[in-house]
């Protein structure tokens, strides 16, 4: 029911948003631009997973540096070919220092944040979008061990404007797009919760570079 899209180009970002309301393929576009980083997420994400199989549609040059040249290499002699392999492996641990050493052992998608709808509410109701003040039912957990750290389940839901940095950027970007009546599951790296430093929430220590799962339920929207 969703298709992700990437565009590229120069200050793509300030003009991308004239895409909203286009139709492509018979199938309307929602866009909006979440952030802007200097080094776009999706480029993070492709270099940690650099020993994955390559995706259909990756750049020839990147197929090419990730295929092992083992012929080469067998013409070697071993010591010569072990002396490359270990520089090869120097390299990479320098290209992807930057990244967050932690995020290659998680399961999901490093850098990015993964939306489950599980229930999609009323198509003709009202929809959350940035600025919109939005009322929720959430309950956060720990992604390792499913450990609550804070719900709103069996109290007052939680209100906040969308959008406007007021809660982590995985409910700012997940909530966003949803109808009310909805529910979604959002596990959210730490890029998009608290990060590398971690924090205390409802007396709970959330730990560093803690993936985070939230279920939501839009209850309201004006």
């Amino acid at each position: 029911s969703s298709v992700r899209a990437s565009v590229h180009g120069k200050d793509v970002a300030d003009t991308v948003t004239q895409l909203n309301g286009s139709y492509m393929r018979g199938r309307k576009l929602a866009v909006w631009v979440t952030a802007k980083p200097e080094i776009p997420i999706r480029l993070i994400r492709r270099r940690v997973n650099f020993s994955k199989p390559i995706p259909p549609l990756q750049d020839p040059s990147a197929m090419d540096a990730a295929i092992p040249k083992s012929r080469s290499e067998s013409s070697m002699a071993p010591s010569e070919s072990a002396k490359k392999k270990e520089k090869t492996s120097e390299e990479a641990t320098v290209e992807y220092k930057a990244i967050s050493t932690s995020v290659e052992k998680q399961t999901p998608d490093p850098d990015e944040l993964n939306v489950d709808d599980l229930c999609m509410g009323n198509p003709n109701g009202k929809k959350a979008g940035p600025g919109k003040r939005v009322t929720v039912h959430y309950t956060g957990k720990l992604h390792e061990n499913g450990k609550i750290f804070d719900s709103t389940v069996g109290k007052s839901p939680y209100k906040f404007r969308l959008g406007v940095g007021k809660v982590i950027k995985g409910l700012d970007v997940g909530v966003n797009g949803m109808y009310v009546g909805g529910k979604r599951k959002l596990t959210i790296p730490p890029a998009f919760g608290y990060g590398r430093y971690g924090a205390e929430v409802a007396g709970t220590k959330i730990p560093p570079d803690a993936w985070l799962v939230f279920d939501v339920e839009l209850l309201n929207v004006r």
